[in-house]
């Protein structure tokens, strides 16, 4: 009984252990959705002058389009970490005229990302909305 309670908390230490030490690394590149039907189509992620810059295609009224690239903002899980050893999250505003919204990446399971997407349709009778999709690399939309 005490060997698995100590077999469990190690697996629980190793599941976790690439949670805890993503770098800015683990976030550049294309990404695409593991949900096709999703919102949010895919997404590129890139240092621009040392900032890191979101690129995102997704559902509009008319069909799929790019949604614009927008400034992001990495977050540490401590206020005096190294953001390009320690980033832990991604996070980003979108918008137009016809939706308006935050996007939040965090590292998921082993080559993944983790996307929670928070939307609101200002000209629209939509319902504000939140989704949470899986993004897996996408090298194929390089230069796309």
């Amino acid at each position: 009984m005490i060997q698995s309670r100590k077999l469990l908390g190690a697996l629980a230490l190793l599941l976790a252990a690439p949670l805890a030490h993503a770098g800015a690394d683990d976030f550049l590149g294309y990404w695409k959705n593991q949900d096709e039907s999703g919102l949010v189509k895919s997404i590129q992620i890139k240092l621009d002058k040392g900032k890191p810059m979101i690129r995102a295609y997704g559902r509009c009224l008319k069909g799929d389009c790019y949604w614009g690239g927008m400034e992001a903002m990495a977050f540490a899980p401590s206020e005096k970490a190294n953001l390009e050893q320690d980033v832990d999250a991604v996070g980003a505003y979108f918008g137009d005229a016809n939706a308006k919204g935050i996007m939040i990446l965090t590292k998921g399971m082993g080559k993944t990302l983790k996307m929670d997407a928070y939307a609101s349709f200002p000209k629209g009778d939509l319902t504000n909305v939140h989704k949470s999709y899986t993004f897996i690399p996408a090298p194929e939309l390089n230069g796309k």
